[in-house]
């Protein structure tokens, strides 16, 4: 008899250490769902990290769009004094291995009336615009730009530049694109004032 109720006592206190060490059906399933709500509120958290990193990043390349134009906006003075001893020549025929520094010479010689060009007018460089195109090198001639070491003479070759009238050759001074754009807004008003015969310049 007191071995009977030695095995119930036995059972009992096992039962109740188990059903310690153990949570019920319905607390374990409380921690589960907590523990699935915690890692919700992480993955939202990482989510609105994400997103955050992904709007600055932005932001970002804006800041660098902005001051990418604030520098083109302050370079204009410096880009214009930098071209301010250029001349842009027009439709001239290219030639392959062609110098195109002896082309302006001979221009200035032949059609503008420079005596000894080559020794008088000192070109710092000179150059074709773009990409060749053999197939266009008489059509469609690329621009030479033409750097002239001496100021003065740049101003002279475009004050003789009205020689050139009735050939297919031109000459301009050289602008920044941003200036050049402004010039061509201009330009209208320029041509009707001429056509009213004011005397007027750009």
């Amino acid at each position: 008899m007191a071995t009977k109720k030695q095995a119930l006592r036995s059972s009992a206190q096992n039962a109740n250490i188990s059903s310690t060490k153990s949570p019920s059906k319905p607390v374990q399933s409380k921690i589960l769902n907590l523990k699935d709500t915690m890692e919700s509120e992480d993955e939202k958290e990482s989510g609105v990290k994400e997103m955050f990193e992904v709007i600055m990043r932005k932001l970002s390349k804006l800041d660098d769009i902005d001051s990418c134009v604030k520098s083109m906006e302050n370079d204009h003075p410096c880009r214009a004094r930098s071209m301010r001893d250029n001349l842009i020549f027009y439709n001239i025929n290219e030639m392959k291995d062609e110098n195109p520094t002896d082309i302006v010479h001979g221009i200035l010689e032949n059609q503008l009336g420079f005596e000894n060009a080559k020794d008088t007018v000192k070109i710092d460089r000179a150059h074709r615009l773009g990409r060749p195109n053999p197939a266009l090198f008489t059509t469609r001639p690329r621009a030479i730009v033409c750097k002239f070491n001496f100021f003065p003479d740049k101003e002279r070759i475009l004050a003789n530049a009205k020689k050139l009238k009735g050939t297919r050759i031109a000459i301009s001074e050289q602008f920044p694109e941003e200036i050049m754009q402004v010039r061509k807004r201009l330009y209208p008003v320029l041509k009707k004032a001429r056509q009213e015969h004011k005397q007027v310049k750009m």
